[in-house]
């Protein structure tokens, strides 16, 4: 790893700390964060979300719709949300969802 990929990794977990009490202009500064890296991680999130929302259609059946969700260009093809579509699909598109994290331990 060369000097500057340590320094830059460094700064963005100095940065995360910052983030995660609500500092958000300040990791910002911290990780000197510029418009590049912000959209690449904008599109970084979308392909995230969209290989997510691929595994729930699949595993819903609809593999022509998680596979399409997976060969999709970004840059082609303005975004959707991948989450309606599925709710939309599946008939549930009026239908509140909520995510969350349960321990198993009792």
């Amino acid at each position: 790893m060369n000097a500057q990929t340590r320094r830059t990794i460094e700064k963005t977990f100095a940065a995360v700390a910052f983030t995660d009490v609500g500092e958000h202009e300040t990791a910002i500064r911290m990780a000197e964060a510029t418009e590049k890296p912000r959209r690449l991680a904008e599109r970084l999130l979308h392909a995230w979300e969209n290989h997510m929302s691929a595994i729930a259609y699949a595993e819903a059946g609809e593999h022509e719709e998680a596979r399409r969700l997976i060969e999709r260009k970004h840059a082609q093809q303005p975004f959707q949300d991948p989450l309606s579509l599925f709710l939309e699909k599946v008939g549930l598109e009026k239908t509140r969802v909520c995510y969350g994290v349960l321990s198993s331990k009792s």
